[in-house]
């Protein structure tokens, strides 16, 4: 399926490489991340992410996932690759088509959730803040370290060679247990089904900043 593909070769750039035994450490937690000061975790509607990312979704492709029961699609700008996924429950007016395969500008009005990869000269989107603090293309090692320093103790293994991964934890905001925490404690081996934001590190610079949903199917 082409929206099983989009997933996958989107996560690909971003997914850990994590150890068989899971291994519970703490990170930091937010609650909020803003591209140009609007709420990038939140559902944006069509005409907020176009303006956001100076990108046109007309003629973007998209397709239907039996696996999520969501309507998935990307696009790429200024180097950058984004995933939409469109929740029909955040949709409840749009009539979508029969069909699992269609263009974006068919829907018109639209809301959907959007995940990231930040890489190249991300300063395009600036300003970009998580948990209310300014993250810039120029952030060394030691300035994410006074940011989110217990996220910094705990590299978690990546593939590629070189590179240093460090994972900030994103708060449910339907989880009261969860809401406003400034640090939580997970099993690095579930990762993966948990939506977190990685800071991706070489040679002490930063490199990219991926927004990861958690990967259900």
């Amino acid at each position: 399926m082409l929206a099983r593909s989009i997933k996958l070769a989107f996560f690909a750039s971003s997914t850990f490489f994590w150890a068989s035994v899971c291994q519970a450490a703490s990170f930091n937690a937010i609650d909020e991340m803003s591209v140009k000061g609007a709420d990038a975790l939140a559902p944006m509607s069509r005409e907020l992410i176009e303006k956001t990312f100076e990108t046109d979704l007309s003629a973007t492709k998209y397709e239907f996932s039996e696996c999520t029961a969501n309507y998935d699609a990307s696009f790429k700008k200024a180097g950058s690759t984004f995933a939409i996924e469109i929740f029909a429950e955040d949709n409840p007016k749009v009539k979508f088509p029969s069909r699992n395969k269609g263009k974006l500008g068919e829907l018109k009005s639209f809301k959907a959730r959007i995940w990231m990869n930040l890489v190249a000269d991300f300063s395009t989107f600036y300003p970009i803040k998580v948990g209310g603090k300014e993250i810039m293309q120029n952030m060394t090692f030691e300035d994410f370290k006074k940011l989110f320093p217990t996220s910094a103790k705990n590299e978690v293994a990546s593939e590629t060679k070189g590179e240093k991964r460090y994972v900030v934890l994103v708060n449910d905001p339907s989880d009261k247990t969860q809401r406003h925490a400034l640090v939580r404690e997970a099993d690095k081996g579930d990762m993966p089904y948990l939506t977190h934001i990685e800071f991706v590190f070489s040679a002490n610079k930063l490199t990219a900043v991926v927004v990861a949903q958690g990967v259900a199917c």
